[in-house]
């Protein structure tokens, strides 16, 4: 993802990419220096810093306006955030989007892909429930777990129902309308 995180979000369009992750945080007034270090929300990973989330946004309204991409519909995933920051990009999220004008976010979780296109509604965008996204018009709540949890992963391999059962365990929910994060271990060689 760091290597994403830092190419020209342009460039991925171009190269198909449709489902975008991204990672965020908040720089605040006292800690912004010169042109690079913003304030406002940020696109991180782990403690690196990327740029600002409205220089993403620019760059992914400018590519959904050019003729040849208004049959496009994006997909924007965000969560990863330092806990001290949640109230500033909360109250900042709303913001950040209005310098998307080429399209309209998705007002569904689960557009129609041609409804999605007919409408000019193609910025599909879900935000970590903890930034409180249910009074932001556009944004959606990620109903999401990982397997990047303890006891998730191990030297055992499981069957698709036996990792549905782990998951359920460790994280206390039925799974029911949830997306779920898979976080492959082939380094550690440890199976799902």
């Amino acid at each position: 993802k760091q290597w994403y995180q830092r190419r020209v979000r342009a460039d991925l369009l171009e190269f198909g990419v449709r489902y975008l992750d991204m990672d965020v945080s908040y720089i605040r007034e006292e800690e912004s220096r010169g042109d690079y270090w913003e304030t406002g929300v940020v696109l991180i990973h782990v403690v690196g810093y990327s740029r600002s989330l409205r220089r993403a946004l620019l760059e992914i309204n400018s590519w959904l306006g050019e003729e040849e991409n208004r049959n496009e519909v994006i997909v924007l995933r965000i969560k990863d955030h330092h806990e001290d920051r949640r109230k500033e990009i909360s109250e900042s999220l709303e913001e950040e989007f209005r310098v998307v004008n080429n399209t309209k976010l998705s007002r569904s979780p689960n557009p129609i892909l041609g409804e999605a296109i007919k409408n000019d509604e193609r910025l599909v965008v879900f935000v970590n429930v903890l930034f409180k996204p249910g009074n932001k018009p556009g944004l959606h709540p990620l109903r999401m777990i990982s397997t990047w949890r303890p006891r998730i992963a191990s030297d055992n391999c499981f069957t698709e129902e036996e990792h549905v059962d782990i998951l359920r365990e460790a994280t206390g929910t039925s799974l029911e309308n949830m997306q779920v994060e898979v976080a492959w271990f082939y380094n550690y060689g440890l199976c799902l």
